[in-house]
């Protein structure tokens, strides 16, 4: 069997990767990275057991065409493993914060009611695969309930079967991103929707773990989904600009969809943000309220005197992923 790491960090690696997950990360796109870092340090630093700054700034070099997101992506969860490494007495370089000083703030796409129609049509097209015998059956349902209760991605790859409730309609959804749980209610027609799907699946995997399985009965994995998503989006031939978008905007576009619809219809939106907040999951209510920053097409609909009027609402945060 193919040893997982083979650079002289292993042990560190492996002991840090296990201090993240007692404190309840899952930390799987960062055990990827770790993974390649390793593999780095083994092709090119084979002898070496010191972290040393000439390594870690030899990785944090930008590559290519690469994005300085991406970039930063790589480097912090190397920085992780210094400080993990500090913190057990073993010295290591770490990156400082100023390397991250140049990062650019996504910009997510929102996607409007015709995009939204082409997408879901797309999953709804997709044929039985051999390789995939359930994929046709999961993707519709998984991308509509990711966009329609809000969720983030991985909330919605990794529902528990037992945490849904198919008669309300009430989902559990478990260690969200601040290690809380929260419950989500379905729409009448999402609920239909899961209840038909639920009985398709379970003439496959009737006593299944996870609510969207994948063809080995696990949940789906950030690549996997990402990978469709983008298939998707080429057969469709959306037109964007800047970033590609991800399956996480369907998420941002639940979002300002829900505070444009309220601020439209003139309601109160200090009574509502806090319900809103709750439902997706966030610590503070800014972290909702910053989604009104990205729906600036929306604001000649919307009387100056009126935007004035939650002017407050709008604060000056980074975007909470």
């Amino acid at each position: 069997m193919k040893e997982k790491y083979r650079s002289r960090f292993k042990k560190y690696i492996i002991g840090f990767l296990e201090q993240k997950r007692a404190l309840g990360y899952v930390y799987f796109r960062e055990e990827y990275t770790l993974k390649r870092f390793d593999s780095f340090c083994a092709d090119n630093y084979p002898s070496e057991s010191t972290l040393t700054k000439s390594i870690v700034l030899k990785w944090a070099e930008v590559i290519g065409n690469e994005k300085l997101n991406s970039r930063n992506d790589r480097v912090i969860p190397v920085r992780g493993l210094a400080k993990y490494m500090n913190s057990i007495g073993v010295d290591a370089y770490i990156v400082p914060t100023r390397l991250f000083a140049g990062k650019v703030r996504y910009i997510p796409h929102l996607f409007t009611p015709e995009e939204l129609s082409f997408i879901f049509s797309f999953f709804d097209q997709i044929q039985p695969n051999s390789r995939y015998p359930i994929r046709h059956f999961v993707y519709p349902v998984l991308f509509r309930m990711i966009y329609c209760c809000g969720l983030r991605p991985k909330e919605g790859r990794e529902i528990l079967r037992s945490n849904v409730d198919l008669k309300t309609g009430k989902i559990v959804i478990q260690k969200a991103k601040n290690h809380k749980d929260r419950v989500i209610v379905l729409s009448t027609d999402m609920l239909k929707l899961s209840q038909q799907y639920d009985k398709k699946i379970d003439t496959v995997f009737p006593d299944r773990l996870y609510f969207f399985p994948n063809s080995k009965g696990n949940a789906y994995t950030y690549y996997a989904t990402q990978r469709m998503f983008r298939l998707c989006l080429e057969n469709i031939k959306l037109a964007y600009i800047g970033n590609r978008p991800r399956v996480y905007d369907l998420r941002h576009t639940f979002t300002t969809n829900a505070l444009f619809r309220w601020m439209k219809e003139d309601k109160d939106v200090n009574t509502y943000l806090p319900y809103l907040s709750a439902y997706l999951g966030h610590e503070s209510f800014s972290h909702t309220a910053y989604y009104i920053h990205l729906v600036p097409q929306y604001f000649s609909q919307i009387s100056d005197m009126y935007l004035s009027k939650h002017s407050h609402l709008i604060p000056e945060i980074e975007n909470e992923d």
